[in-house]
């Protein structure tokens, strides 16, 4: 497979990552709104509005990997190998502690899609392509 294609592949499921995660959020903000209005307890309000920024934080940082490696920089490689790896992790460790039953499909596909990234992001023609990339740069200057 040509590289242009790995990294064609690689920004489509970032997209799509960034895409689910957003649309997790607005779909927690809307199912928490009859929780948080029926209660009006501090506590159950501070951790709904928690819960849904940090999804939406999860969002802008597959935006901001997604648009960095648009661009086909070095630290864009990185950050998005690193921040992928966090989200698959996270996503996992949230869906492990509710459980299976409980767990959200769409988490779910989120933290796959993140683990597909990160294994098409180290693979031997990517991870040459932003390497010479950066030394490329760096003979430049």
């Amino acid at each position: 497979m040509d590289r242009r294609n790995w990294n064609g592949a690689i920004g489509a499921i970032q997209l799509v990552n960034t895409f689910l995660l957003f649309v997790f959020s607005i779909y927690l903000a809307v199912q928490a709104y009859p929780v948080v209005a029926f209660f009006q307890e501090r506590e159950v309000t501070t951790a709904y509005i928690v819960n849904v920024a940090v999804f939406v934080a999860l969002g802008i940082l597959s935006l901001v990997c997604w648009l960095s490696l648009r661009k086909e920089r070095l630290w864009g490689w990185w950050l998005s190998v690193s921040a992928n790896a966090v989200i698959c992790v996270f996503l996992t460790v949230d869906s492990l502690s509710l459980g299976l039953r409980d767990t959200y499909f769409q988490l779910a596909v989120v933290a796959l899609l993140s683990a597909v990234v990160v294994v098409l992001l180290l693979t031997r023609s990517v991870r040459g392509r932003y390497s010479r990339r950066g030394s490329i740069q760096m003979t430049t200057l």
